[in-house]
């Protein structure tokens, strides 16, 4: 029976080597389908490039795949921003930042995505994801008011005030985001998202302030407090650049 002879090696062969071709053949597809994700983000700030008010969310990405091309996400950012003294204004009047002019931010998103391959190492992806954040600034300044001339012949006067601005802001928002993403190795990829918001604002601000004048001939005001305004308003934003990161599959 040489027929049975050869089959039997046959089939053995094959079932020994069934396992290594089901590990081996998906290897594009291991870069994609996997069950953990975690990665660090930038937000860059376009706005914000050229002046001395540069600031750079930075942030953490997890994904939890829940099947081939979806997933759950949740995304954490925020950012702290310390403010360089800086000057400014006209005729008669200095405006004087101090350092101690602060902000900072965070925010929380979760949502669902939905991915498509590219080729071999790109993929793109879609969803939306909601989520609410707060900010909270403060800003401390000096303000100083020469006259010249004075009033009523008292003679000319410096008046300076002192205070500090300051300003509470929670939100809720919803995003609609799409991405590219390039894989690095089996484990590494880089991505970048643009987006589009809608965002429900609830603002209060508040501050106070000390005055003098440095020619006695003028009473003196003790100074006083801004009195509080409260805004709520709705935003839609663009984001060209959402986040760039770096993700690490688990």
């Amino acid at each position: 029976m040489p027929s049975l002879q050869l089959l039997l090696p046959a089939a053995l062969l094959a079932t020994l080597a069934s396992p290594a071709l089901a590990q081996t053949a998906p290897a594009d597809t291991v870069r994609f389908y996997y069950k953990h994700e975690l990665g660090l983000t930038m937000s860059p700030q376009f706005d914000n490039l050229f002046t001395t008010n540069r600031v750079l969310p930075l942030g953490l990405l997890y994904k939890h795949q829940v099947r081939p091309g979806q997933a759950w996400r949740v995304r954490l950012t925020g950012y702290y921003s310390r403010h360089d003294t800086a000057t400014a204004g006209g005729a008669f009047y200095i405006q004087e930042k101090g350092p101690e002019a602060r902000a900072w931010e965070v925010n929380a998103l979760v949502g669902y995505e939905w991915q498509h391959r590219l080729g071999r190492r790109w993929q793109w992806h879609y969803g939306l994801e909601a989520g609410g954040g707060y900010r909270n600034e403060h800003r401390a300044y000096t303000n100083y008011y020469y006259d010249p001339v004075g009033f009523n012949g008292d003679g000319p006067f410096t008046d300076t005030d002192i205070g500090s601005r300051d300003l509470s802001r929670w939100q809720v928002q919803g995003r609609g985001f799409a991405g590219l993403s390039y894989v690095l190795t089996s484990r590494l990829r880089l991505f970048a998202e643009t987006a589009i918001g809608v965002s429900y604002r609830h603002q209060k601000s508040w501050g106070s302030y000390t005055t003098t004048v440095d020619n006695p001939n003028y009473g003196v005001s003790p100074g006083g407090v801004y009195r509080d305004e409260i805004v709520t308003t709705w935003h839609v934003d663009y984001y060209p650049v959402q986040v760039v990161g770096l993700t690490v599959i688990l």
